[in-house]
């Protein structure tokens, strides 16, 4: 944690009271309206699926809300979940290789309701999702573009995207039930 001063200076950077040497602390975004700060980690606690795990920690003005929170099961698997980051303040992207992979890492989200319960992950489709790891997306202020972070061609490399609206095409006969 730093804080900057008045003059635009900053002060010594210390960790957190939860930093305990040995874990990963990595990944951290906060939400666009600063209440929380989300991280990944593979601190064991009671809460932890296993491999690294995306936990949050809430802000009230200056002051930290200890200890930070596992944001459990709903979002958590068995493997590694990873670089989280918020569109909005309600849908969390994150990376995981456990859940509904093609492959390595693949993009997810989760939405939050109204009561501040997670949904389940959603798969983000190809091409933003490929056979490689796929593992850090952000969008720009119209939420229609972004970046994302990948491998598909052998080395991290960083991709601009647009979401355009797909057609929808039908075809097929259509049949008077009567006449035939």
């Amino acid at each position: 944690v730093a804080s900057r001063t008045r003059t635009g200076e900053w002060s010594e950077a210390r960790p957190f009271p939860f930093v305990e040497k040995g874990y990963v602390f990595t990944h951290p975004t906060w939400s666009p309206d600063g209440t929380r700060l989300y991280f990944a980690t593979n601190l064991p606690s009671p809460e932890a699926q296993g491999g690294m795990d995306i936990w949050y920690i809430r802000r009230n003005g200056t002051t930290w809300e200890y200890p930070p929170v596992n944001m459990g099961s709903r979002v958590n698997s068995r493997g590694d979940d990873v670089f989280p980051s918020m569109k909005g303040n309600v849908t969390l992207f994150f990376a995981s290789d456990a859940q509904i992979t093609y492959g390595g890492l693949d993009i997810l989200f989760s939405v939050r309701d109204s009561t501040g319960t997670w949904g389940n992950p959603m798969h983000l489709d190809y091409p933003l999702n490929s056979q490689s790891d796929d593992f850090a997306v952000t969008f720009n202020p119209d939420g229609r573009s972004g970046m994302v972070s990948s491998d598909r061609y052998g080395y991290d490399r960083i991709f601009n995207f647009n979401i355009v609206e797909r057609p929808l095409m039908v075809e097929g006969i259509v049949v008077d039930s009567i006449t035939g």
